[in-house]
């Protein structure tokens, strides 16, 4: 597929550290009809998004090692357009983290991950993918 190929569909880039779920967001983000590219490690972070040219994130903030903020420092350095989401048990820390590096984020899904929320998302990151436009898909609702 060659780059003009790659700028009308939609891309996601999954980065979890967990390869089952990893797994399991890939089938569901295919089943939705997005090309998907799964990656494990934040070293990996940069190559991906230059490789891949995601239209869309899923960035799960939890790591055996507590490098959800590399993750989001990675994104932010790519100066990427595609719409992230973040996915993590608290909201709250991934909106200052957020805010501290200055990325803008799409919305948050709150683990535990549940199959109907994850479909959610990615059914409206497709939506925005398709128009072309970078906007926040109401989905901090979470945050109290």
């Amino acid at each position: 597929m060659n780059r003009r190929d790659k700028a009308r569909c939609a891309r996601l880039l999954v980065i979890v550290p967990e390869r089952h779920i990893g797994l399991m967001i890939e089938a569901t983000a295919r089943h939705e009809g997005f090309e998907t590219l799964v990656i494990h490690a934040v070293v990996d972070v940069l190559d991906a998004i230059d490789m891949f040219q995601p239209t869309a994130i899923l960035a799960d903030l939890a790591g055996s090692e507590g490098e959800g903020p590399d993750v989001l420092a990675h994104i932010a350095k790519s100066g990427t357009g595609a719409l992230i989401v973040v996915m993590t048990k608290y909201p709250r820390a991934a909106k200052i983290i957020t805010e501290t590096l200055e990325l803008t984020i799409a919305g948050v899904l709150v683990k535990p991950l549940e199959l109907h929320r994850l479909r959610w998302h990615l059914r409206a990151l497709m939506s925005a993918s398709a128009v072309g436009t970078r906007r926040t898909l109401h989905t901090t609702a979470h945050l109290r």
